[in-house]
């Protein structure tokens, strides 16, 4: 099961930060607010709705993360490794009905925790993860 998105943002703020409430923003949050608000509606990624936290530190630097769920087919998906593809055609070859997605959480930067979901009917399961850092995998 994927992380939550709470959790990864904090495990992305920089270590000494504590989160800056919406109550306590000053003007520089509320423009990168805005800013990222209309890049997340310009991007149209499908998936959950995008978190975004802002943080500072004991020095008064101020950053932010931005983080969203995205789901796409997984003909659609980039960086796919092969033990995936693998799986997928394994299981495809047993349920031909059977759909497959990527679901992974990224930021501005990166893609963190992509996952392998199948779909059979009114059913979904996670059946593959990769570049988890606490999961090691091997396929057989």
């Amino acid at each position: 099961m994927p992380s939550t998105s709470r959790q990864a943002a904090f495990e992305l703020r920089p270590a000494d930060a504590e989160e800056i409430k919406e109550r306590q923003f000053g003007s520089w949050e509320h423009a990168e607010l805005h800013r990222l608000r209309k890049e997340i509606v310009l991007r149209n990624l499908p998936g959950g709705e995008p978190m975004i936290r802002f943080w500072m530190t004991p020095q008064w630097q101020r950053f932010y993360t931005c983080l969203q769920w995205v789901k796409s087919p997984l003909e659609k998906a980039v960086d796919v490794p092969e033990f995936v593809k693998a799986k997928a055609a394994e299981i495809a070859a047993h349920l031909p009905e059977a759909t497959f997605s990527v679901e992974e959480l990224r930021s501005e930067r990166r893609v963190y925790d992509p996952f392998l979901i199948v779909s059979y009917g009114d059913e979904s399961y996670y059946v593959e993860v990769w570049d988890e850092s606490n999961f090691e995998h091997e396929y057989n």
